[in-house]
């Protein structure tokens, strides 16, 4: 759960440390960062990072070539048998 993200002072916060401890406090800071993320001149990095990453998670998942590099060639095998 993510905790909404209001402007706490120093004493605001030990009180909130209090009631929910520091992971609220983690919590709220982690909240505000990344809804910052989608706003402005920050969202011009975001999305193209986020399509870099998941393009080449995909790249890597699923190569295409993948299952023709396992199959052993015939050719390397007789250049093998030729050059050795």
């Amino acid at each position: 759960m993510l905790i909404p993200y209001f402007h706490i002072d120093s004493f605001s916060k030990k009180v909130f440390a209090g009631m929910g401890g520091k992971m609220a406090l983690v919590a709220s800071d982690m909240s505000k960062w990344f809804s910052s993320l989608w706003q402005g001149q920050q969202l011009a990095f975001t999305v193209p990072i986020i399509t870099v990453a998941v393009a080449a998670d995909f790249r890597r998942e699923f190569d295409p070539l993948e299952e023709l590099r396992k199959i052993p060639s015939y050719f390397s095998a007789l250049r093998e048998t030729l050059f050795t």
